[in-house]
């Protein structure tokens, strides 16, 4: 029997209603050379019932992996990669929903369009739900989210060249992730940043083309924040086992122009407020592409306010990461 084109690699944790929606929105594509791999990550809730189910129903078509301890989706990915039987991989988060039944064909389109033999990865588009709420549909605009990173500089022509391919909802081919050694599985979170600095340390490119996913959005800002903080968390440990890392620079102006503002609220007011007022300043032209293209001035507030509080909390993470990662983050 001849391996499958594509292998979908899914790390899954308590995620019993946005699985069942992903496994259909893969099963309904009408192309079928596919195999389906589903990593558990000790799920709580009936997750592993559900997927059961669904081996049970479509037999060979979809393998489920129980791993017997929780080790974050790193660790998930990696021991789904040593069931990977097909030529590329799809890497898909539990909580997407892939759109249209040409999703699959679309993706191996654009990969083989792009493929210049430096090619690592392509991304999907992600978009928001239609009834999703004023602040997950503001948090589409803020850059470094949803696909849409150089939406300025690319003025939203796609497919575009990006700094790296996240494992939201993207295509490998799968001699290149072996090639560059998977995921580091002690990484509880990172590790998909961590894959692409390698791939960018070989020369290799990625793109975000015109095909479009639904990720079940932040609808609550705690729940927003903790994301972020989580981003910041892996930045924080790459950063210190990486130097070189690709999002160090990012970080360091974190670190260099927002950590200050903790230490002057303390001591003088007014030097706070001018400062606070310097981030806003570069937040402003994303705020208004937010509200031009909404129609809604609500927008352009709400943008102002996230994007420091994003990095509020992506600075938080970066701490932590920096000072705790390896006692409290990192697997032994």
């Amino acid at each position: 029997m001849r391996n499958p084109i594509l292998s979908i690699v899914i790390p899954v944790y308590n995620r019993e209603k946005e699985i069942k929606v992903l496994l259909d929105s893969i099963l309904m594509q009408d192309f079928q050379d596919y195999e389906i791999i589903v990593s558990d990550d000790c799920s709580k809730d009936n997750t592993v019932e559900i997927l059961r189910g669904y081996k049970k129903k479509f037999g060979s078509k979809i393998n489920v992996i129980v791993n017997r301890k929780n080790g974050g989706p790193g660790f998930a990915r990696s021991m789904a990669l040593s069931w990977v039987k097909g030529e590329y991989i799809v890497f898909l988060d539990s909580d997407v929903n892939l759109v249209g039944k040409d999703w699959l064909k679309s993706m191996l389109h654009w990969y083989n369009k792009l493929d210049n033999g430096r090619l690592a990865g392509i991304e999907a588009r992600q978009i928001f739900p239609s009834k999703s709420n004023f602040l997950a549909r503001s948090i589409y605009f803020i850059p470094g989210l949803a696909g849409n990173t150089d939406q300025f500089k690319d003025k939203g022509k796609y497919p575009f060249a990006a700094r790296f391919a996240s494992t939201t909802a993207s295509l490998w081919k799968r001699d290149v992730v072996l090639c560059l050694g998977g995921f580091d599985a002690t990484l509880r979170t990172g590790e998909d940043s961590l894959l692409s600095y390698n791939a960018k340390k070989q020369n290799y490119n990625f793109y975000i083309v015109p095909v479009d996913v639904i990720q079940t959005p932040r609808e609550t800002i705690s729940g927003f924040l903790k994301q972020q903080y989580w981003y910041g968390v892996g930045g924080g440990i790459l950063l210190r086992k990486y130097k070189d890392w690709l999002g160090a620079k990012k970080y360091i102006v974190y670190l260099v122009f927002i950590a200050p503002i903790f230490l002057l609220m303390f001591y003088y007011y007014p030097i706070t407020m001018l400062i606070l007022l310097v981030p806003f300043i570069m937040y402003i032209r994303n705020a208004a592409y937010a509200a031009k293209t909404t129609k809604n001035v609500m927008f352009f507030f709400s943008l102002l306010i996230l994007q420091y509080v994003k990095h509020v909390a992506n600075l938080l993470g970066v701490l932590n990461g920096q000072l705790l990662g390896r006692r409290l983050f990192v697997r032994k």
